[in-house]
C-alpha cells in the first residue's frame, strides 16, 4: 500500500509518499503526479528538497502563487487515484493548524 502524507505549512508544502501501492497501474499513477510536481519543483525559483528514490519520495517546497496551484493539482490527482483505487493508498492531508 502507497502512503501518502500532504502537509501544508506556514511557508511551505511538503510532500511525503512511501510504499508501493497493490497494483501496478496504481504505482505508475503515483509516480508520474509526483515526479510531475518534482520535475515542476525542481525548475522553478526558490529553496526546495525533492528526493525521488524507490518506494519513497519526498518534496518540500515553499509557498507562492505558482506552488499553490502545483499543489493543488497535485492532490487532485492523488485523490482522483485513490478514488479509483481505494485499496491501494491512504492520503493525510495535514495544516499547519493541526499540527501545533
Amino acid at each position: 500500500m502507497t502512503h501518502i502524507t500532504l502537509q501544508i505549512g506556514k511557508q511551505n508544502y511538503r510532500i511525503k509518499a512511501s510504499g508501493h501501492s497493490g497494483t501496478t497501474e496504481t504505482c505508475i499513477a503515483v509516480s508520474a503526479i509526483i515526479s510531475t510536481l518534482a520535475g515542476w519543483v525542481e525548475n522553478t525559483d526558490g529553496q526546495h528538497y525533492t528526493s525521488l528514490d524507490k518506494g519513497e519520495a519526498v518534496i518540500v517546497f515553499p509557498k507562492s502563487d505558482g506552488a499553490d496551484t502545483a499543489f493543488e493539482m497535485t492532490v487532485i490527482g492523488l485523490l482522483q487515484v485513490r478514488k479509483a483505487a481505494p485499496d491501494d493508498m491512504t492520503i493525510d492531508i495535514i495544516s499547519e493548524d493541526e499540527t501545533s
